[in-house]
């Protein structure tokens, strides 16, 4: 099978502009050829299979529908990638238009294990000799946040996730409406159950005086100053239930539950290393 960074460098060079990639605009008209490799030998194969008069014998038969399956396997396996690989490239460029000072550098790692005795610290294969530090931070497919580096080494790299219980709570905005910058702010832990809780600001509407309340559904994203700039409005999850605050009225308490359930069990995540825009 071909290398994953040829993939990723085919996927790139198409879907990222040139001015975030500059390097890859020669191999822009070659995304076919991860996949023509495969595809020609397999349909060959299949066409030789479904033509043949005088079948071999069954041995040899067999060998070959083998071959043509692993063939088909293969081709399968790759096209799938590229799919993924796509959606990477465009979860890219929308992190680009949220942070247009700092570009991030995907990175795509296994995770192989979680921190003994400490679920919410997962154990990824990328470290510093990748540009693995304290400014990454760790996403699932997209944009959902999965968490930050705390630590690195050279090949390897400790991931705190938000859903950890005992994970630091993060201050976040309710995004009132679709594209704009107005919202909610609230601060949410984790529950340890894979979702975070916690109250929202109290916020009068300017013109009648109401309260702005946070509603089921409502996006929830990451505004916290204490995390990299890179990481500014990456999605949280969305809200799942507002309830009264017993100890301030005037509050609303919310839960919020992310895309991805079981942060720590996820066999791998996509790191963003960031890199200043030039």
């Amino acid at each position: 099978m071909l290398p994953l960074t040829v993939v990723v460098a085919a996927i790139l060079a198409v879907g990222v502009p040139a001015r975030w990639q500059g390097w890859a605009a020669w191999i822009g008209d070659k995304v076919d050829l991860v996949v023509a490799p495969i595809s020609g030998p397999a349909l060959k194969v299949a066409h030789w299979l479904r033509g043949a008069r005088t079948p071999p014998d069954d041995d040899g038969l067999r060998v070959l529908e083998e071959e043509n399956e692993r063939i088909e396997q293969k081709y399968l396996a790759t096209v799938q990638e590229v799919v993924r690989l796509r959606q990477m490239v465009k979860d890219l460029q929308h992190g680009i238009e949220m942070n247009p000072d700092v570009r991030p550098r995907p990175l795509s790692a296994p995770v192989f294990g979680v921190t003994a005795g400490n679920p919410t610290l997962i154990k990824v294969q990328a470290g510093e000799r990748e540009g693995v530090g304290p400014s990454t931070v760790a996403l699932a497919p997209g944009l959902q946040l999965i968490g930050r580096v705390i630590g690195a080494a050279e090949r390897t790299c400790t991931v705190q996730i938000i859903t950890g219980k005992g994970a630091q709570p993060v201050s976040a905005m309710i995004m009132l409406r679709e594209g704009s910058p107005d919202g909610l702010r609230c601060t949410l832990a984790a529950t340890g159950d894979g979702t975070l809780r916690g109250p929202v600001e109290d916020r009068r509407d300017a013109g009648t005086g109401l309260a702005v309340q946070p509603a089921v559904g409502q996006v929830v994203r990451l505004d916290d100053a204490t995390w990299p700039r890179i990481a500014r409005m990456l999605l949280i999850g969305r809200i799942e239930r507002v309830e009264e605050n017993p100890d301030q009225p005037l509050r609303k308490i919310v839960t919020v539950r992310p895309a991805v359930d079981q942060m720590d069990r996820l066999s791998e995540v996509i790191l963003w290393v960031p890199e200043e825009a030039p």
